[in-house]
């Protein structure tokens, strides 16, 4: 791989472990994540039974507090069923709602690139492409 330039320094390798090559992945992650909860990519989809709390919601309009997914980055709905159920993020990022058994989350999470499709795969490539371009743009003009 040629070296990046990345931030006014060379970037041996995306993972060489530079402050640079850092930057750029945690800019890299976020971009990622950016584009995952855009719209709801099957390949980053996921359903998962949710654990209830024993400690009592928060708030008085619910019955039940669930445990949210831990690699949940967008929760698309709360069903039980099969059907959407009424629900409400809590300010501790739990979920509130009427139901404690047999609730589902159906949510986006950061899938590995090895699931990716072909069209978003190019698509992230393109934006670190810019991304890099830029940098590169602004160290020429100084």
């Amino acid at each position: 791989m040629d070296p990046l330039e990345y931030a006014n320094s060379i970037i041996a390798s995306a993972d060489d472990g530079s402050k640079e090559a850092i930057l750029f992945h945690s800019n890299y992650e976020e971009l990622v994540k950016t584009e995952l909860i855009g719209p709801s990519w099957k390949f980053a989809r996921k359903l998962q039974l949710l654990t209830a709390l024993p400690t009592a919601p928060i708030d008085e309009d619910w019955d039940h507090k669930l445990q949210q997914p831990d690699d949940l980055l967008m929760l698309r709905a709360v069903i039980k069923d099969g059907k959407p159920i009424e629900y409400e993020i809590g300010p501790d990022q739990t979920i509130l709602c009427d139901e404690d058994e047999g609730v589902y989350a159906v949510y986006t999470y950061r899938a590995p690139e090895d699931l990716w499709p072909s069209d978003f795969r190019e698509g992230i490539v393109r934006r670190c492409e810019a991304i890099l371009l830029r940098s590169e743009e602004r160290n020429d003009d100084a």
